[in-house]
């Protein structure tokens, strides 16, 4: 019998609705497993944490060295590892607890519902049985991300590519590029305001002050291109050099070569990510709290 922990974080999967309004509820995490259980009786053994219980539009960087703390102080003693979450920032977590605590040696996935549990539409029941049938017959260990689209069977996605949530939609994509496993970082202390600049493209761009500003990820058009028929992103790009400040770019595509698009061999301080713009943005922000 697999032994698995399951640590609750908040989110929708852990929300009721009470006059119109959707809160966290501290009995309503175990839901899961009493449903869970119910249906396939004592095959898999569960224990559980709490560390925090948030709406995760709330989470902070305390709660992110938490969570990694929970999972590398438990992790010798389980086959797998379930952590519910929040939508609203699924992609932060995962990618922080993929660069920092991947080095567990199990399965680590993260679980959440695009609508409260009570909901027939609510896809977090399903998305939770297919977590647990992950380490129940799967010997690969990472992160992972159990979501299942609508219309679609539960899918696994991985940090390094889950790329953000349309507006209006609340399905999960990735990005069609493979990317080798990022190294893990060895993470000591996270600030509340993070000192990385995250900024993307769009029509009209003015580009802001760098002051307190220690790194900046800059995500491009979807095309891997930015603005360059004017000397605006040169400017900023002049501007950070000097201040020795790195620009990460990430969305740049390999296959495509647009006229538009800029010689950066001038400027020695632009990195190019081949990882999703979250993930590179945590790493980077990581990067830059603990100079590595």
């Amino acid at each position: 019998m697999k032994k698995i922990l399951v640590i609750f974080t908040g989110g929708t999967i852990a929300c009721v609705e009470k006059n119109g309004t959707l809160d966290t509820n501290e009995n309503q995490k175990y839901k899961l497993l009493d449903t869970y259980i119910k249906e396939f009786k004592n095959t898999v053994e569960f224990e559980t944490a709490s560390p925090y219980t948030i709406l995760s539009e709330n989470i902070s960087a305390e709660n992110l060295m938490i969570l990694k703390q929970t999972v590398l102080k438990n992790s010798s003693n389980y086959d797998g590892i379930i952590i519910t979450h929040g939508t609203d920032t699924l992609q932060y977590s995962a990618a922080f607890i993929s660069l920092t605590a991947k080095i567990a040696g199990v399965p680590i996935i993260f679980v959440s519902s695009n609508l409260p549990l009570e909901n027939d539409k609510s896809n977090g029941y399903k998305n939770f049985c297919a977590a647990v049938d992950f380490i129940e017959k799967s010997e690969k260990d990472g992160v992972f991300i159990a979501y299942k689209n609508e219309g679609e069977c539960v899918k696994f996605f991985s940090p390094e590519t889950l790329s953000d949530y349309d507006a209006f939609d609340d399905k999960l994509r990735e990005l069609p590029v493979k990317v080798k496993d990022s190294d893990t970082l060895k993470c000591e202390k996270l600030s509340e305001n993070s000192k990385v600049l995250f900024l993307k493209a769009y029509v009209g761009m003015t580009y802001p002050s760098l002051e307190n500003v220690k790194a900046v990820v800059l995500q491009t058009f979807h095309s891997g291109t930015l603005k360059s028929d004017d000397n605006k992103l040169k400017a900023f790009l002049e501007n950070a050099k000097r201040q020795n400040i790195k620009v990460v770019l990430t969305g740049v595509c390999e296959d495509k070569n647009y006229k538009s698009e800029i010689d950066f061999s001038q400027f020695d301080n632009v990195e190019f990510s081949p990882y999703s713009p979250i993930y590179t943005y945590v790493k980077t922000w990581i990067l830059t709290e603990n100079r590595l």
